[in-house]
């Protein structure tokens, strides 16, 4: 999970990943894949989308060590777990 305030939108999340993994975008081979109610970018070995405006989820792997299929299986299984509002049940 990353968190922070450049992660405001998938194209700044983007930017950001471009750079903190040195990745020249033209050569980045990703498509846009939809998780649950959002969009995000997926490529060999990694996926990445945006929980929430802030926060996004980084999924990477190892695609030598781990069968094809592997990180679209991981990806469908991360959920996102919305805390209860402050104060729901208490008396």
């Amino acid at each position: 999970m990353l968190q922070g305030d450049r992660l405001g939108t998938l194209g700044e999340l983007y930017d950001f990943l471009a750079e903190f993994y040195e990745r020249d975008p033209a050569d980045w081979a990703l498509t846009e894949f939809q998780h649950g109610g959002t969009v995000g970018f997926i490529g060999a070995s990694e996926a990445f989308w945006l929980a929430v405006p802030g926060v996004a989820v980084n999924v990477l792997i190892d695609r030598e060590r781990l069968p094809q299929g592997t990180l679209q299986t991981i990806t469908q299984r991360i959920a996102a777990v919305v805390a209860p509002e402050a104060g729901a049940g208490a008396r």
